[in-house]
C-alpha cells in the first residue's frame, strides 16, 4: 500500500479502477477528464465535472505556485467540492494555469480539504 497513489485522467476516467481504490482504502488523487461523472447529493442527478465546477470566477480561488525545474515555475488557482462519484464521497478539484488558460480535473478520496495541504 502507498501513502498516496496519483494517476492521469486515463485511469481517472475508469470508474470501477476507483472503486478498487476505495475498497482496499488506498489514497489517491487523480486527473478525470471535464466529463467525468459527478453528484451533487447521493440522489441527485448527474453532472459532468466541468458542470459542477465550472472555471468561471477564479480570482475567488486558491492561488498555488509551483516550482518546476525543467519548465519553470507555474502559477494555478483551485478550488474543490464534495461530489458523490464511484459509489461514495470524493472531493473534485478544478485547476486553471493562469498563464496558459489550461485546465485540469481531479478526483480525491480524502476528504478533509484536499486543498488545504499546499499553498502559495
Amino acid at each position: 500500500m502507498f501513502d498516496w497513489l496519483t494517476f492521469d485522467e486515463g485511469y481517472g476516467s475508469k470508474v470501477p479502477y476507483l472503486r478498487l481504490l476505495n475498497e482496499v482504502k488506498q489514497r489517491f488523487v487523480g486527473e478525470v477528464p471535464v466529463s467525468f461523472s459527478v453528484c451533487r447529493r447521493m440522489s441527485e442527478k448527474s453532472w459532468r465535472a466541468d458542470e459542477c465546477l465550472p472555471t468561471t470566477q477564479t480570482d475567488r480561488w486558491r492561488r498555488f505556485r509551483l516550482a518546476r525545474r525543467t519548465l519553470g515555475h507555474q502559477v494555478w488557482r483551485a478550488m474543490e467540492k464534495r461530489v458523490w462519484a464511484a459509489g461514495r464521497w470524493h472531493r473534485l478539484i478544478a485547476a486553471i494555469n493562469e498563464a496558459t488558460g489550461e485546465v485540469k480535473y481531479f478526483v480525491t478520496n480524502e476528504l478533509t480539504g484536499a486543498l488545504g495541504a499546499c499553498c502559495e
